[in-house]
Parts: structure tokens; sequence; C-alpha cells
């Protein structure tokens, strides 16, 4: 089925088609919510209503008269923005409501609250609008490849770390031989997001490939020794080194090179500036000079009236629109798995991360570093990497074409063509 949403005479045809999605009804099944969408950001510009009760669009109307509008949340976008949220595949700072706010081409209103609690159901009833003005058809999920019986090569083991005074049981995989490769997760994810990179020959036949989930994390649990359940959780910049001083110590890991993602990828920096001699090389995945903590994020990810189901929502937006929906969703598996707040307490160092007048001191020559960010991440960009080089020129920068934050994850074949070169020249200059 294939017609124009925006279109008022289609209105009624729109609803019945969001009515039937399966996700949708997953989604909003305790939705009660009144949703305006905005076709321009002007207070006068055309509003479509939208009410979501029990699973149900009970209403879908292109308003005429504002007297008596409910509004809970309102999402107002450009025409701009429409025009290029509506195609197949949207461009760049266009394919959901946070990338759109990021450049000013959205605007909400109302409860940023309840925006965030709903917000599965209202960026679905977006997407479905983008299926039918296209026609698209959804892609079937990718198979492993593997056959019943297949067993993965990598082992898991726990390791007793020691840091700041604090003993922490500590959960890693490795798999491969070669140049230890230790693998930093995501904020509030685990080590689960290397999964394809642990096992790939290509990279454990030259490289020791570990993984590791640091406290509170995936399978490594909070510390027992203090009330960690009375303490607002909060990860710091020294922490975060500290923890990876003590980890390559009790490993007695040797010239080994870090690669990390998202506030792993800002750690990078972090390393290579503060500790150079740790690792001799830092590969970013998503790396910035430092960026101030938009509104919508660390305050609303540690509201406890918004699950922990925002957290992980906000994050799918930062993926590519063009991959696998299973992959987007595998991203998401990762994050409804966190424990509550801990993603919020992991954004804080993210967004307190800050080299603008310190990138300058980083001696890539004693540890290199490159820095690679999706086109589709809204939180580091191209551009956030160009600043970088500028700043260093001895900084490496690779802008990864297609993909978004999560690109380990994301398309994993597509991160292999811009990581292996970076790998290779690495292991050709091991020292």
């Amino acid at each position: 089925m294939k017609f124009n949403v925006l279109d008022p005479n289609n209105a009624e045809k729109l609803r019945e088609v969001i009515n039937s999605d399966p996700e949708f009804k997953l989604a909003s099944r305790q939705t009660s919510l009144n949703l305006i969408l905005g076709i321009g950001m002007g207070y006068m510009d055309k509003q479509i209503q939208v009410q979501i009760h029990g699973g149900q669009v009970v209403k879908l109307e292109h308003l005429v008269d504002y007297t008596y509008v409910v509004e809970d949340v309102a999402v107002k976008a450009t025409e701009e923005f429409w025009e290029n949220f509506l195609k197949p595949i949207p461009s760049t700072n266009f394919a959901s409501i946070y990338a759109g706010m990021m450049v000013g081409q959205v605007m909400v209103t109302g409860s940023q609250e309840l925006l965030m609690a709903y917000y599965w159901p209202i960026m679905r009833l977006m997407d479905v609008m983008r299926i039918v003005q296209n026609g698209l058809v959804q892609t079937a999920n990718p198979k492993s490849g593997h056959k019943t019986g297949y067993t993965e090569p990598q082992s898991g083991k726990y390791v007793y770390v020691d840091v700041e005074g604090i003993e922490y049981r500590v959960y890693y995989e490795e798999n491969g031989q070669g140049i230890p490769l230790v693998c930093q997760h995501t904020a509030g994810s685990d080590g689960q997001q290397y999964r394809h990179l642990i096992t790939d020959p290509d990279i454990t036949s030259k490289y020791r490939v570990i993984v590791c989930d640091i406290p509170y994390h995936g399978k490594s649990q909070p510390p027992a020794e203090i009330k960690w359940w009375a303490k607002d959780y909060k990860l710091t910049e020294e922490w975060f080194i500290a923890f990876h001083e003590a980890f390559n110590k009790v490993l007695g890991l040797q010239n080994a090179v870090y690669l990390g993602s998202s506030m792993g990828g800002n750690l990078a920096l972090d390393l290579a500036l503060k500790t150079p001699d740790l690792y001799q090389a830092c590969i970013g995945l998503g790396g910035s000079l430092g960026h101030p903590n938009p509104k919508f994020s660390v305050g609303l990810s540690r509201n406890p009236r918004v699950h922990d189901e925002g957290s992980m929502l906000l994050n799918q937006t930062l993926t590519a629109p063009g991959i696998p929906e299973a992959n987007k969703w595998e991203v998401a598996w990762a994050y409804l798995q966190g424990a509550p707040g801990i993603c919020g307490g992991d954004s804080l160092y993210f967004y307190q991360h800050n080299v603008h007048e310190t990138a300058h001191l980083i001696d890539t020559k004693r540890c290199a570093v490159y820095i690679m960010n999706g086109e589709y991440d809204w939180g580091t960009t191209f551009k956030d990497g160009e600043d970088l080089v500028a700043k260093n020129p001895g900084i490496k920068f690779f802008p990864m074409f297609g993909l978004g934050h999560f690109a380990m994850t994301e398309d994993y074949p597509a991160l292999k063509k811009y990581l292996m070169p970076v790998l290779d020249e690495i292991s050709a200059r091991n020292i």
C-alpha cells in the first residue's frame, strides 16, 4: 500500500494502517496520549492531531479549528524535515525526532517526560508513515549462517580487579592470539556488542581480542563491599581510566591496542592524553572534542517516571536507517538488559568529556589515535571528527558512510571495511 500520508483526505486510511501494525500495537498498549504532529514549526502551521489510547489510534485528523486542541506532546518539524524524513532512506539529521532536534529542524513542546516515556509508539507511528509513503516492504531478518551445534570460539572468565581501593569481579571474553585488542562497550550496554568482531578470524589471527563488561554492566556486578544501592551511579573520567590501567595490569597486557565506542570513543582520546603509554594505539568509534549535555538526555534518562526503555529508544535513534531491522533491535535489546540509571550515569562521563583545550597535547607518535564517526550518528558527527583533526593533525579521522553510533552491531561487515586497514597499519608498526 502506498499513498501520500500528509494528505488530509488520507487521514482515515492512515489511521487504519497504523492500527494494523503489530509493533505499534505493542508499543502503545498502555499509552494514553494526545499527540500533535506539526508540519512547520509555527503556531498556525498545519497540525495533525493524533489521539492514542490502549494500543490504537482512536483519532487522526488535520486540524482546521485550534480552539479545543488538547496537547500532551507536540512534535513540530519544518517542511524540509518531513520531506527528508519521509524518503525511503532519510538524509543525515532527518532520520528521527532527536536527530532533527539537534539541528533545529524539530521542536518538541509539551511534556518532555511524556515524549521519553512514549517515544516508542510516537516514533513507530512516524516510521509507519514513511513505510506507507513509499510502499516499503519490511526486510527479512538476517540469518546467522551457522548450523545447529556450532560453538563460537571465544571463552569467558571472571577476574578480580582493584580500582581505587575497591575490588570488582569483572567478566571478560577473549579469543585470538597476537597483539591484545581491548574492546570497550558503549554507555549502558555491555560486551555483547562486539560479538561479531571477537569471532572474526581475519582479526583474531593477528589480535588477542578482549571484551570486558565494566562493573555495573552485563555480567559484571556492582562491588559487594559497598552499599551501591544507596549511591547514585556516576561514571567519571578518573575512574574509567583507572579501571583500564588496573584491568590491563591484572591481565599482564603489553603493547595493547584500545577500541572503544560511544563513551568508549571519547575515552580513546582521554586515554591517549592522560595515559599515553597504556596503549600503543587508541581507536574511537565515535569521538569528539566534547559536547554539553542536551536537556533531553541525561536528566530524563535518570527520571524514575521514565522507564529505561526511554534510554533504549533514545540510543536506537543513533543508528543508521538503512540497516536491517533486526540489527537495530539488537542495539535496543542490549540496552533493555541494562540496570536502571546506569546508561544515564555513564552519559554523565560522555558529556563531561572535554578536550577542546587539550586535544593538541595528545602525542600521536607515542600513542596513535584513530577516530571513526558514523554518518547517522548525531551524537558524534563527521564535523566532530574534522574538528579533532583541526586541533591535532596527528589524529587520523575516518568518516563511516551509511553507519551510525553502534557500527559494530548495526553492520559489522561495513565497519570492518574501515577498521581492518587501521588494524593492519597498527600490526605492521607493532612496537
